[in-house]
């Protein structure tokens, strides 16, 4: 999620043409940051308690359960057709 946070600032940062958007994407992009640093630090505390989930192959391999047909999970999509299309300075509405 936050990578994609970031490549969106990205995109939006290099197609700017204010100061006003410049400061919506690098608060979007500092806080994809603060993001992924709470995250990490989560992490590593589960981790050092033990309660983080250790994968284990071989358990997995013995044990022989059906999985059930579930409904895709939602994503985010990120529309790039803009570029090719020659509308450079502006992003399209379904990535605001």
């Amino acid at each position: 999620m936050t990578d994609m946070m970031i490549e969106l600032a990205d995109m939006g940062d290099g197609a700017r043409k204010d100061v006003g958007c410049g400061v919506l994407y690098g608060l979007l992009r500092d806080s994809a940051y603060k993001i992924r640093k709470v995250a990490g630090q989560e992490k590593e505390n589960h981790i050092s308690r033990g309660l983080w989930p250790e994968e284990k192959k071989s358990v997995k391999a013995k044990i022989a359960i059906p999985k059930k047909a579930s409904p895709p999970a939602p994503s985010l999509v990120i529309d790039r057709s803009w570029k090719a299309s020659g509308m450079s300075g502006r992003l399209p509405r379904s990535a605001m």
